[in-house]
């Protein structure tokens, strides 16, 4: 069973790319604990591509050192192991992932984008570099260099560029293709 401090989309530690569909309060699951009757409802179901599913519960970081919640998670993420499901329990994320999630998240629709320019700043990220020369690289590409900023962004969102978003995401900030 893994622990963590994501959402879904591991708040961004993990590309959304490998996620096929998300489920969210899939199922109820019953079953014996010892000699106490257990039920639940995970929080979200998640193919990936390749067919490999996982079971997500999300708890406050607060609860997780409740005796009756870490007995309730750990008997969960047995029974979904137990079918060759991976289990996640997952908590808040760090606030400076948060605000970096939050901020992102404006860049998210790619009908704002043109394809062409879309690809013609991601094809211009070759290797690791600033945000700020990303965006300056990009610019170069584009007949409007203002629009560039806004395209990185959507990259990062989209997970095709990747940056650690655990620092403030500033100019200085390294981004680099997601291979």
């Amino acid at each position: 069973m893994s622990r963590g401090s994501s959402s879904p989309t591991s708040w961004g530690k993990t590309s959304t790319r490998s996620t096929v569909w998300i489920l969210s309060q899939p199922f109820l699951v019953e079953g014996r604990d010892g000699s106490r009757k257990r039920r639940h409802v995970p929080d979200y179901l998640v193919e990936r591509t390749g067919g490999r599913a996982c079971v997500i519960d999300v708890k406050p970081a607060a609860l997780l050192s409740d005796p009756k919640i870490a007995a309730a998670l750990t008997w969960s993420g047995q029974l979904v192991e137990s079918i060759g499901w991976d289990y996640v329990v997952l908590s808040e994320p760090e606030p400076v992932r948060l605000s970096n999630l939050k901020f992102l998240a404006g860049y998210r629709r790619a009908f704002q984008f043109a394809p062409v320019e879309v690809e013609a700043v991601r094809l211009s990220v070759q290797e690791p570099m600033t945000f700020g020369q990303a965006c300056r690289v990009g610019a170069a590409q584009l007949a409007e260099p203002e629009y560039a900023r806004g395209i990185v962004l959507h990259l990062l969102w989209a997970g095709r560029l990747t940056t650690d978003l655990s620092a403030p995401l500033a100019s200085t900030a390294i981004v680099e293709p997601a291979w």
